[in-house]
């Protein structure tokens, strides 16, 4: 708070608030960000609030709407697909983010060497992330054909496999078949970020180490890893999110089969809403989804060592 001496008409002084001057530079900056906020309001806030509000209630073109209250929730729960359905959930993510953190960690750090077509290599990295999560899915199944598909073309060629591998037809590999594709989705925007962190690294901190007598694992270890740290954390949360969340490429490649060996929560919703026609219990559905993410990743923040997400100086 700030005062001001002020002289009254009689003579006297008087000691005044003053007033804090207006910050137009907050105003202008909210200004700008308002038609985003509106944007953002609209297509996610909205359709949460209505989710949330249809989980309360019986909704579905076979019965009249009526409030019902955690009927849907306790339906859902009590439903045996549901814990499978979590499990699939988790062995899917925990999977996926393990393979695409690696990768990406690897290739970021073959992408920041210099070598010979390097300039075309960095764009065709990025093509995988252009690639809508349906047509991902379509150009893996047909990768994984058990007939016709090239990963058993290839292996068959090189001597690897005998006969062809009925990769979408078995519980486990038709498992590992999905992270594959899930993993080709997400490493772009992984490799990136990591990416972007190693070429913020000062060159001088590597000849600083290397004249300490530092060899190639101590390099990585004390200069390389501080750094993007950062970077692969948030690497990490984005593809659990994405993880917990998966629907299109499953769906397309799989249909949650063989049985239920792919059959991910969000598959589960959607055949919950528009297979039974149960929009409130996949309304619920979707809302223990939302839920149980933001509960996973802040459980990761905080198992997280303190300054993970701080800058590196």
């Amino acid at each position: 708070m700030t005062v001001s001496l002020k002289r009254s008409g009689d003579g006297q002084v008087r000691l005044e608030r003053a007033r804090p001057a207006p910050n137009y530079e907050a105003r202008w900056g909210w200004s700008l960000l308002l038609p985003a906020l509106l944007v953002i309001g609209a297509l996610s806030v909205v359709p949460l609030a209505r989710a949330i509000y249809s989980s309360f209630r019986q909704t579905s073109p076979l019965l009249p709407p009526k409030f019902i209250g955690f009927d849907n929730y306790r339906a859902v729960m009590e439903s045996g697909a549901f814990l499978t359905a979590w499990r699939v959930t988790l062995q899917f993510t925990t999977i996926t983010v393990l393979l695409t953190t690696v990768m990406a960690m690897i290739s970021a750090s073959a992408l920041n060497s210099s070598f010979r077509g390097s300039s075309v290599v960095k764009p065709l990295v990025l093509l995988p992330w252009a690639v809508p999560g349906v047509i991902a899915g379509v150009i893996w199944r047909w990768m994984f054909n058990n007939n016709y598909g090239a990963i058993n073309t290839i292996l068959h060629a090189l001597g690897l496999i005998d006969a062809y591998v009925y990769w979408l037809s078995k519980p486990g590999l038709a498992m590992l078949a999905a992270c594959i594709a899930q993993t080709w989705s997400l490493l772009p925007l992984s490799i990136i970020l990591i990416l972007a962190a190693l070429q913020n690294i000062p060159e001088e901190q590597y000849e600083a180490a290397r004249l300490d007598g530092a060899n190639s694992f101590q390099l990585y270890r004390y200069v390389t890893f501080p750094h993007i740290r950062t970077s692969v954390v948030i690497v990490a949360l984005y593809n659990s999110l994405m993880g917990l969340t998966a629907y299109d490429i499953v769906y397309t490649m799989t249909a949650g089969g063989p049985g239920t060996a792919t059959s991910v929560i969000s598959y589960f919703t959607w055949s919950i809403s528009f297979t039974n026609l149960n929009i409130g219990q996949g309304a619920a559905l979707a809302t223990i989804i939302a839920l149980v993410s933001i509960v996973f990743i802040i459980g990761i923040l905080r198992l997280l060592p303190k300054g993970a997400l701080s800058d590196v100086d």
